[in-house]
C-alpha cells in the first residue's frame, strides 16, 4: 500500500527563514510522501537542507526586475495621487504578486503526481491552492496587513487550518470554525 502524498505549498522566498514550514514537513515526512513546493526569487536567497524533498518555482530575473521596478513607481508617485481620491488605496506590488500567482497554477497544473493533501502557506498560496485543487488545507505563517488574497480566497474551501495560536485564528477568522491545529511558531 503507497502512502500518502502531501503538498506544502508556499509562494514565499525564504523558506530557509520558515522553521514551522520545515518543521511541519519533517514531521508529515515520517508518515507521508511529502514534498514542497516553494519560491526562489530574492538575490541574498537562503537554500534549505539537501535532504527536503523540494522544488523551487524561479520567476525570470528580468520580469521579476520590472515588475520590483513597477512597484516601486507604483509606490512613489502613483499611490500618492490615487490616495487624493481613495484614501485606503495600497499597491502591495500586485503585478509581482499575480505573476506569482500565474507561475503557482502553471507549476501545480503540470505535477507529473498529484497529491492526496495539500497545505497551502499563507493567502496568495491558498488562493492559487484553490484554484487548482479546490479545497486544501491551511497553514497561517505571516500576517500582511490589508491581504488582498484574503479576501479573493474561498473560505468554504478551506479543510483545516494549522496556525500558531488561538488569538492568530481569531485574528483570521473570527467566529468562523473550522478544524484546527494549534503549533506554535516554536522548535519541534
Amino acid at each position: 500500500m503507497s502512502r500518502k502524498r502531501i503538498l506544502i505549498f508556499s509562494t514565499d522566498s525564504f523558506l530557509g527563514y520558515q522553521p514551522s514550514i520545515l518543521n511541519l514537513y519533517d514531521e508529515l515526512a515520517k508518515h507521508f510522501d511529502t514534498h514542497i513546493i516553494s519560491y526562489q526569487y530574492f538575490n541574498n536567497f537562503v537554500p534549505v537542507k539537501a535532504s527536503i524533498n523540494l522544488t523551487y518555482i524561479k520567476p525570470l530575473k528580468l520580469i521579476k526586475k520590472f515588475l520590483f521596478m513597477i512597484n516601486i513607481i507604483m509606490n512613489k508617485f502613483i499611490v500618492p495621487v490615487v490616495r487624493l481620491f481613495n484614501k485606503n488605496y495600497e499597491y502591495q506590488n500586485d503585478l509581482f504578486k499575480a505573476y506569482k500567482v500565474w507561475l503557482g497554477k502553471k507549476h501545480l497544473r503540470n505535477l507529473s503526481v498529484q497529491p492526496d493533501e495539500v497545505i497551502a502557506v499563507d493567502y496568495i498560496a491558498l488562493y492559487t491552492a484553490q484554484q487548482i485543487f479546490g479545497a486544501v488545507h491551511l497553514q497561517s505563517l505571516e500576517i500582511y496587513l490589508n491581504d488582498k488574497y484574503k479576501k479573493k480566497i474561498d473560505p468554504d474551501k478551506i479543510k483545516t487550518v494549522i496556525v500558531p495560536s488561538e488569538e492568530r485564528y481569531e485574528y483570521n477568522f473570527g467566529s468562523r470554525q473550522y478544524k484546527k491545529f494549534i503549533i506554535p511558531n516554536a522548535p519541534p
